[in-house]
This record gives structure tokens, C-alpha cells and sequence, in this order.
């Protein structure tokens, strides 16, 4: 990786080189679970791809890896079946210095510095149907929008940072988050949309 590495790293992301197996992934994963020692966290059943995630690879490995090779690390919210409490007891445990419970946790958990992590993907293809907890596109432009606003509130560093926050969909043309309704919910986040290909392309 340090010859050609990637400019972001994601989590969670189960480390698989197919992209569209770590998207789906997001909407069941629960943040607890890729912290504290390797050999105690617990194994949860993959409802995406029916399979068994052992959380081998969590929060703390995937920063040091970054550091390493010089990427940056970019976080994905679960907002499938969790939403605006999840997201900012993440934004605490990773962006916030000391004081707090998850900010003692994290140095507890061997990191006492935040790893000041500026770029979330605020769900991932929530307005696709696949997705656990799917959201139409309508639905999913209001709770990324909240979940943003509250974010930002929690980190008074973020702005000063650049916090950049991603509303990632399917460009459908059936009512994706590229439309104006849902925009109207998105005003100021970034739009990753990945085209909806027909069967069998």
C-alpha cells in the first residue's frame, strides 16, 4: 500500500475490495463492536451478505494503518437502523480530545489522541432498495440533514476543520437524492449519487 496507496481508507468497510459489498455493510454495523481487544469483540451475523463479521479490524486499527500509508480516514454512519445518537457518540470517541466518557474510552482503548476524522459518509445508498432500514430518498435528505446539524454541534472544531460531510444515493430518476425535493433537506452537504445501471450491464 505504501507504493500506490489510497487516498481514503473507509470504516466500516470489512476491508473487501468490492465496493458495493462495503456499502451495504454500513446499515447493520454497530459502533461498539470494532473496539477493545481482538479476541473479545464480538462476532455479528451479516444481514447484507449473509455472512459472519468477526469486527477483526475496527476504528483503532484502520487509523494506525492510515497514519502508516498516509491516507485519510473517512467514517461511515449507520443511519439503516441507527441515526443521530449513534452519530454522535462516534463524532465523540473519535473527534473529541478528553473529558468525556467515549473520549476516555478511546484512550483507554490505546489512542489518547482524536483522530480528528473531517470526512463522514452520512449513510450509504439509504434510498437504495437492497439497504436494511431503507429510506426513500425524501426520507433519508430529513435524517441526514439532522444528523449533520447535530454533528456540527457536538464538534466546535468541525468548521474550522473543513468538516466534510457526504449524502451518498442511487440516481434512480425515481425520487433520488439528486432531486430537488430531497436537496432542499441536503443544502450545504456533498452529493455522491452512483447511477442505478439496467439489468444485466
Amino acid at each position: 500500500m505504501k507504493y500506490a496507496p489510497p487516498c481514503i481508507q473507509t470504516r466500516p468497510g470489512r476491508g473487501r475490495s468490492d465496493a458495493a459489498k462495503e456499502s451495504r455493510f454500513v446499515s447493520g454495523y454497530r459502533r461498539g463492536d470494532g473496539v477493545g481487544p481482538r479476541e473479545r469483540r464480538p462476532k455479528r451475523l451479516d444481514l447484507a451478505w449473509h455472512s459472519l463479521e468477526t469486527n477483526e479490524v475496527g476504528r483503532h486499527e484502520l487509523a494506525r494503518r492510515s497514519e502508516c500509508v498516509g491516507t485519510e480516514l473517512m467514517l461511515a454512519l449507520n443511519l439503516g437502523t441507527r441515526g443521530t445518537l449513534e452519530a454522535l457518540d462516534l463524532l465523540e470517541c473519535t473527534n473529541i480530545r478528553a473529558g468525556s466518557a467515549l473520549a476516555e474510552q478511546r484512550a483507554a482503548n490505546g489512542s489518547p489522541d482524536p483522530f480528528n476524522v473531517r470526512m463522514w459518509c452520512l449513510g450509504n445508498e439509504m434510498d437504495g432498495p437492497w439497504q436494511l432500514g431503507h429510506r426513500s430518498a425524501e426520507d433519508y435528505g430529513k435524517i441526514a440533514s439532522q444528523v449533520a446539524k447535530a454533528m456540527r454541534q457536538m464538534d466546535p472544531g468541525a468548521r474550522a476543520r473543513r468538516l466534510r460531510q457526504l449524502c451518498r444515493g442511487v440516481a434512480d430518476g425515481r425520487g433520488s437524492v439528486g432531486t430537488p425535493g430531497p436537496r432542499a433537506h441536503l443544502r450545504g452537504r456533498r452529493l455522491h449519487l452512483l447511477p442505478r445501471l439496467p439489468p444485466g450491464a
